[in-house]
């Protein structure tokens, strides 16, 4: 077929032109974010958010004084937290119950007198315990106080105006004009307004999100400089305090400015860690911050992130907000799996790292929690002083819940009158009838007559036992001390013990130990066998201390110890080099480059409520968000972070050869030279510093820069190109124009990402016609650490 003659142009380009988009390192902080509900705001007296917490009132409002108060476990019950955000589930720790606008009762009885005569009088004939309205201590009254009194039928109430006698009170009103009858022998109570009142724990049971108090509340009351004791509450408007893990953040999500955190995840507060550790990143990066929330603050939590963020390309430093080791090695594995090229399926691969924090351990287990304990007493180790009291006669002391601490008051009555031997503090309860005191009893050895017992709680208020006369009291002194410890499956011997190591034993003996035990300590002072140890003899058991080990009653009341099931661990306090050689061999557990540990555990944060004593992971933020804002190939060595004003447990605890050998064992160390002075890491090294490659956080996050780069650039060729010889040469040209662009991205002291860049190789590999193998010879810019100086004269 003939055309038209005409000249006809081919455009072809010899190269194809690069565009890469830079690589983001970001920073993703995962960690739980907290809903908080304050009654006060931190720190002040301003409430916060008194007005979105209130759930209930308590008793009834001036009520006859012979209604009966709130009693039961649960008077009230909260089957939710008011106010709360989606879902949010309560922390059991965080709730505190307030009470305002309430009334204590401090005096009550039921030979009140009343008269139309003097209208505005009170008085009283109480028997057979007088009434102290004007004495201070126990049943003081003072102006302002309000009287309840009921005629039988009606009930009244008036303000006192003026405190008489101990016996008479003045009020600011008359009795008579209404349908109340004055006379005598009327049940009375004196009622003192309080507010702002946070109640004791003991009160309130937290089950999931539902909350119950307890009828029965008291409240410590002091009054013209004397305590009062603890009184009873007849009414009050009730609030809930709390904080709850938020369910509803579980999406990958970004914040870049201080409003964006306190509009998405709440509160900058140390309760609320999630938007803590965002409030210090953003402080230390010029870029976005990524968080998501945990569902729960534990591995399955941390591991549910881990599945939702697994196919973004666009996370690289995840810093997790706990110092759980078993946490940072999921997160370590995923990281270190992601890196490594695919060659069964051809998963992308994907360069991330993560940034942990460690826990500052001083003790090491020697003998884990044993349940087969016995303790044993010690020959020849009995006081000298009578301190033993066998009291027959009296309710029993186990049933009636007396405990080192209390007061047995012993008087005796003689033909002269009654004589008052004396207040003793007891040291421990022994048995149903026996105890021992803090001094020696100075009453008879022995003896059934005219002799009488009570014992009073501390407070010196409440009865524990009312005066009772004995039928026999037997004084002594006290047996030989419960020194030794036996365990007939023990190995003292064989797992190494020696004096100066510490016995614990829970509390309550005959109690599994576990994380929230609470735990008392005896000092080793010899071992005498792999079944024996003994303890450091500090003397018989006080009313405050005790020295001996347990036997007896349980210190805590109610129960006799069962000898044979002693729960107890043996642990030993570690030197500071100890601790350092415990750190490095946390570190090394790791031995990983996409693995950070910062260090030291704890810190204060600038600006931020409750941001005192924070948990050293927010110094992980401040990495994370450098590397996410400063150039990849910047080194973060003596670079001072934002965000943090203090830390703890480095340079003002360790040594400078301590921090030296913690750092070169793998760990990211802060020092802080004056507290004013901004905290800087002394080797920004990631927990494998065999070699600079893998050691120094900026090469490693360099390297990762550079490939994420590369990638970007090859990753527009698959799929839509063939392997002839042109798209050899189209992919070698792409790759040297993008090498010359990061030669050319020159930044002052620390120059560009690549000092050199050579592709060496792009053929068809011999063993995969799709596939192209590229070689290219790269250097990367290595940190100054070290300057030899040789001055010759």
């Amino acid at each position: 077929m003939a055309i038209r003659p005409v000249v006809t142009v081919y455009q072809d380009l010899a190269s194809v032109t690069v565009t890469p988009t830079e690589p983001d390192l970001n920073c993703l902080v995962v960690g739980p974010a907290n809903w908080i509900q304050d009654y006060f705001a931190p720190g002040t007296s301003n409430y916060e958010d008194k007005a979105n917490i209130e759930v209930a009132t308590y008793g009834a409002f001036q009520a006859s004084p012979t209604a009966s108060l709130p009693t039961g476990p649960a008077v009230i019950s909260i089957a939710e937290p008011p106010n709360n955000a989606p879902g949010a589930l309560l922390n059991t720790d965080s709730v505190t119950i307030y009470f305002d606008a309430g009334r204590v009762r401090v005096a009550s009885g039921v030979k009140g007198t009343t008269s139309a005569s003097t209208p505005n009088t009170l008085t009283t004939s109480e028997t057979p315990t007088a009434t102290t309205f004007a004495t201070p201590g126990p049943g003081y009254v003072q102006p302002g106080d309000v009287l309840t009194i009921t005629d039988g039928t009606y009930t009244i109430a008036r303000t006192v105006m003026t405190v008489v006698s101990n016996t008479e009170l003045l009020l600011t009103s008359d009795v008579t004009g209404g349908s109340y009858a004055p006379g005598s022998n009327q049940a009375w109570a004196i009622e003192r307004p309080f507010i702002d009142t946070a109640i004791s724990d003991s009160f309130v049971t937290v089950n999931g999100n539902a909350v119950s108090i307890a009828g029965g509340v008291t409240i410590p009351v002091t009054a013209a400089g004397a305590s009062q004791g603890n009184c009873l509450v007849t009414y009050a408007t009730v609030y809930e305090q709390y904080t709850a893990l938020r369910q509803d953040l579980q999406e990958f999500n970004t914040v870049e400015s201080v409003t964006d955190i306190t509009t998405n995840i709440g509160r900058i507060d140390g309760r609320n860690p999630l938007a803590v550790g965002l409030f210090v990143a953003l402080q230390n990066t010029t870029s976005i911050v990524q968080y998501v929330a945990v569902l729960s603050d534990d591995l399955i939590g941390h591991t549910g992130v881990r599945d939702l963020i697994n196919s973004r390309t666009d996370v690289y430093a995840i810093v997790p907000l706990t110092q759980d080791t078993d946490i940072f090695a999921m997160w370590n594995t995923d990281c270190v799996g992601l890196a490594q090229p695919d060659e069964t399926t051809g998963q992308p691969q994907k360069f991330r790292v993560c940034i942990g924090n460690g826990e500052l351990v001083t003790t090491s287990t020697l003998i884990q929690p044993s349940t087969t304990g016995t303790t044993l007493q010690a020959t020849g180790t009995a006081p000298a002083q009578v301190t033993q009291v066998t009291l027959t006669g009296v309710a029993s002391l186990l049933t009636n819940g007396v405990i080192p601490g209390d007061i047995l008051t012993v008087t005796v009555t003689s033909a002269a009158g009654t004589i008052a031997l004396g207040n003793y503090p007891i040291a421990a309860v022994i048995s149903a009838s026996e105890l021992q005191v803090n001094v020696a009893s100075p009453f008879a050895g022995a003896g059934t007559v005219n002799i009488t017992a009570e014992i009073f709680h501390a407070d010196g208020v409440t009865v524990r036992i009312a005066s009772a006369a004995l039928t026999g009291v037997v004084t002594a002194a006290a047996p030989n001390l419960y020194l030794i410890l036996q365990d007939p499956s023990g190995t003292f011997v064989s797992s190494g013990l020696e004096a100066g190591d510490i016995v614990q034993i829970p509390v309550n003996p005959n109690a599994t130990i576990t994380a929230e035990s609470v735990l008392t300590n005896f000092v080793v002072a010899s071992v005498l066998s792999n079944q024996r140890l003994q303890i450091v003899n500090n003397g018989q058991d006080s009313s405050t201390t005790e020295n001996e080990l347990p036997h007896g009653a349980v210190r805590t009341g109610g129960s006799l110890i069962t000898q044979g099931s002693i729960n107890y661990q043996v642990i030993r306090n570690l030197s500071k080099d100890q601790q350092v050689t415990n750190l490095v061999a946390v570190a090394q557990s790791f031995n990983s480059s996409r693995q950070i540990l910062t260090w030291p555990d704890k810190c204060d944060v600038a600006g931020v409520t409750n941001g005192t004593g924070q948990p050293g992971y927010y110094l992980s933020c401040a990495v994370g968000g450098m590397t996410a804002g400063l150039p990849a190939q910047q080194g973060f060595t003596f670079l001072g972070i934002a965000g943090v004003a203090q830390i703890y447990d480095s340079n003002t605890y360790f040594t400078d050869t301590q921090l030296t050998n913690l750092s070169n064992g793998g760990w990211y160390v802060f020092v802080q030279q004056t507290p004013q002075a901004l905290p800087y890491t002394i080797h920004q090294l990631t927990t494998d510093p065999a070699t600079l490659e893998s050691g120094e956080y900026s090469v490693v996050k360099n390297f990762d820069f550079v490939s994420l780069f590369f990638v970007d650039i090859l990753q527009d060729f698959l799929g839509t190109y063939n392997v002839t010889p042109d798209t050899l040469t189209l992919l070698t040209a792409a790759l040297n124009t993008g090498g010359n662009l990061l030669l050319l991205r020159s930044v002052a002291k620390i120059g560009a990402p690549l000092l050199s860049f050579t592709v060496t190789s792009v053929v068809v590999s011999p063993t995969s016609a799709d596939r192209v193998l590229i070689y290219c010879a790269i250097g990367l810019p290595n940190p100054l650490n070290v300057i030899e100086l040789h001055l010759v004269a």
